[in-house]
């Protein structure tokens, strides 16, 4: 998909304005470029497998924004920017519907990187379901939306490196025996960051609860940053009307003693279990930077909007955010490709018979100096590490930290670089120039904040920095959180032979 595409655009549509992939399997639906816009449409999904929907941004939908619906599997969405949708005739659809549900026994989903603009209902998980389902929630950024992120029933939800940003009513909700893990999120003025159905801060100053009366589920919190909001309460400190139960360790298993107060629920450990799928959750240090810088469409898409503090406690529309996506328009001219030319045949004249031409005697060429003296190489080298080829090989540089192939792809000269050192707490890279040298590091083009060298902030111009080094010890550390996708050193021709270099990829320049 390519640019703006309106729902007037669309023959087919179903009559509450979505687009149906319905029964099929093995599908990716991706958006191109930074622009790709669904404007008053949404997707249904329903009995479908192995399907990936991205680097979509949805726009005044008629109903729910995605909606996976009855009997999916191996269901993907990730890197998309949903934003309001139309009004509905319920009270609490002034936003919209849902912007990201799962129900109907949708199972083994996944919803990452997504980019939620004030939705008024993030995403509702499980509906009607009556068995267990698995639904992983990670790095989406729940941008100043109100509430659901998710509210779950029955379902087994892990919900890890997410960032919680200004969310007026709640954060996570569970309900009728679901089970939910979560760890290393970012609250930040999140009203309650985590419910249990009709106890705790969920019944506290007005007893009624947030969810329809339904039993309560269980959580699990670990190692999250919960920072300005009105209400938490652990298990630690109160057994019976508590919010979730926090974990001092990752693989702690909750006791069974810990029930809720509806409905008798425990937590169900799926956690510790020797069925879960391995993974490396983010430092929640990183987490805000992460989800900040790579959630919702490549490069962040072609919408900006920056909300206030008084967006933080508000759960009403922001009008001026309304005005600005029903005035949306697509910057795209024009698309390539696709045309015929027709073409005139073109009738050669009569040739004509060429005339003789005598032969030519060459005369003996003159035999050329030879200058004897050997040619020298140029003034300078390079020592380059490409983290797409070399992962963190190398015998120049000292590197630690975590790589990744999740990121964007950078193209840096005729270079395509795919996988990258993320730029955490925990990274370094420790080297030594015996000369003069220029230092050059490549990260995402988008990244225009600071990388520490040698223990000073040097800041960015569309992903690369450039500097000069003295001789001596240098390292390079995390400023902001970002992506190094290549390094490179340019040493003075006198550089000194050196052992670290013998098989490190030198380039003559």
């Amino acid at each position: 998909m390519i640019g703006e595409i309106k729902g007037s655009d669309i023959i087919g549509l179903n009559s509450s304005g979505y687009l149906q992939l319905k029964g099929i399997y093995n599908v990716t639906f991706e958006g191109v470029g930074e622009d790709t816009t669904v404007y008053k449409w949404g997707f249904l999904i329903r009995d479908s497998h192995n399907v990936e929907l991205r680097n979509v941004g949805i726009m005044l939908f008629p109903d729910d924004a995605i909606s996976l619906d009855t009997g999916n599997e191996n269901i993907w969405i990730h890197n998309n920017d949903i934003f309001y949708g139309s009004a509905g005739s319920d009270v609490d659809q002034a936003k919209g519907d849902g912007s990201a549900d799962v129900k109907g026994k949708s199972t083994y989903v996944t919803i990452s990187y997504n980019h939620f603009y004030d939705s008024g209902k993030a995403s509702l998980c499980g509906m009607s379901d009556t068995e267990e389902f698995f639904v992983t929630y990670h790095h989406n950024w729940f941008d100043h939306s109100d509430s659901r992120h998710p509210r779950i029933r029955v379902g087994t939800v892990h919900i890890y490196n997410n960032y919680f940003d200004g969310n007026s009513k709640y954060g996570v909700g569970v309900t009728k025996g679901s089970s939910a893990f979560v760890e290393a999120s970012d609250f930040r003025n999140t009203k309650y960051p985590m419910l249990i159905s009709l106890q705790g801060s969920d019944i506290y100053g007005n007893g009624k609860g947030n969810f329809s009366g339904e039993s309560g589920g269980m959580i699990k919190a670990y190692n999250n940053k919960i920072s300005g909001e009105s209400r938490i309460v652990y298990a630690s400190q109160n057994s019976t009307q508590f919010d979730a139960y926090l974990a001092i360790s990752r693989n702690e298993i909750v006791p069974s003693t810990y029930k809720t107060l509806s409905g008798a629920n425990t937590y169900n450990n799926f956690d510790t279990s020797s069925k879960m799928y391995e993974y490396t959750p983010d430092n929640i240090e990183d987490v805000r930077g992460i989800v900040t810088n790579y959630s919702g469409r490549v490069n962040g898409g072609d919408f900006e909007w920056k909300f206030t503090s008084a967006d933080d406690i508000s759960s009403s529309v922001n009008i001026e955010l309304m005005n600005a996506i029903k005035g949306y328009k697509s910057q795209l001219i024009s698309i390539g490709g696709g045309s015929i030319e027709t073409l005139e045949p073109v009738i050669p004249d009569e040739p004509q018979q060429p005339e003789e031409i005598p032969p030519v005697t060459p005369e003996e060429p003159e035999k050329p100096e030879v200058d004897q003296t050997p040619s020298t190489p140029d003034e300078s080298i390079i020592v380059k590490h490409n983290f797409t080829t070399d992962n963190k090989s190398s015998n120049f540089f000292d590197i630690s930290g975590n790589l990744s192939s999740t990121k964007v792809t950078v193209k840096y000269n005729d270079l395509k670089l795919t996988k990258c050192l993320k730029m955490e707490s925990s990274t370094s890279i420790k080297f030594i120039t015996e000369n003069n040298s220029k230092l050059i590091l490549v990260l995402n083009s988008t990244f225009n904040k600071d990388v520490v060298i040698d223990g000073q902030e040097y800041t960015a111009n569309n992903g690369v920095i450039e500097m000069e080094l003295e001789v001596g010890e240098h390292i390079i550390t995390k400023g902001d959180t970002g992506n190094l996708y290549y390094i490179g050193l340019e040493i003075n021709k006198t550089f000194k032979a050196n052992e670290r270099l013998n098989s490190q990829q030198v380039l003559y320049i």
